[in-house]
């Protein structure tokens, strides 16, 4: 009798099916319509997959400062604030976060960013921690953040570092949105930056955010607001690190 395997595309369908279900395939997700769904959906994946890591890489309670560089405006303003999101889901996250790393998380404040644009399209912002944020051993496949926005017509991105690899960026989409947004990216290293933390021990690092004008933005002062940024890591050995990553977390809906 023959036996009938499966074959690798129908490997890669089956995982991408296992992680569609947990909800953790996704591109950026600037207008998720569950947001809480999402918290419980990676509650329950860090549950079941050891592998997973959880790691709060920044919780802007005012503990690490954070500056604004490359910009010729005027107006650099950054500075905690008592303003946090009102969301239930903000409230689950909170409480995913204590339970995920054992400490205690306030939650009860914020970074605020305010600045000028003074020519749309061209000016652009990077916001940075004063010293860069090492992210633990395992390859981050997930960033987190939670931005407040009133409609305006800016690019964000996250930057990682890595010595012997140089920047690398991931586009957390246009702010266009009014309110409180819990936006989620993957991620997907290439190959020889897993190769680079497992054969000479070289970690992966936050850089900052680049915020970028885009054509329609208005010219004069505006305001964000950034609070709990969260890398989700996959701790499996490093032997197979690659195209299996993408193949499971895949790129967006």
């Amino acid at each position: 009798m023959r036996k009938v395997g499966i074959s690798p595309i129908q490997k890669k369908i089956v995982f991408s099916l296992l992680f569609w279900s947990l909800g953790l395939i996704s591109g950026p997700r600037i207008a998720d319509r569950d947001p809480q769904g999402r918290v419980e959906r990676l509650s329950q994946a860090l549950e079941t997959q050891e592998k997973y890591r959880y790691f709060l890489a920044e919780d802007f309670e005012g503990e690490r400062p954070w500056t604004i560089y490359r910009s010729d405006s005027f107006l650099n303003q950054v500075e905690f604030t008592a303003e946090v999101p009102k969301e239930q889901a903000f409230v689950a996250d909170i409480q995913l976060s204590e339970k995920a790393t054992g400490l205690r998380n306030q939650g009860l404040s914020s970074l605020m960013v305010h600045t000028y644009c003074e020519n749309p399209k061209k000016d652009h912002w990077f916001l940075k921690p004063k010293e860069k944020i090492t992210i633990p051993i395992g390859l981050p496949i997930q960033a987190i953040l939670w931005v407040y926005s009133e409609g305006h017509h800016l690019n964000l991105s996250l930057h990682l570092t890595q010595k012997k690899s140089g920047d690398l960026r991931w586009d957390m989409g246009e702010l266009n949105f009014l309110g409180w947004r819990r936006i989620e990216i993957p991620i997907h290293l290439e190959t020889k930056n897993s190769r680079l933390m497992q054969t000479y021990s070289y970690p992966i690092q936050f850089l900052g955010f680049r915020i970028d004008s885009l054509p329609n933005h208005k010219k004069g002062p505006f305001h964000l607001y950034f609070d709990q940024l969260i890398f989700i890591l996959d701790t499996t050995t490093f032997q197979y690190y690659g195209a299996e990553i993408q193949d499971t977390w895949g790129n967006s809906f």
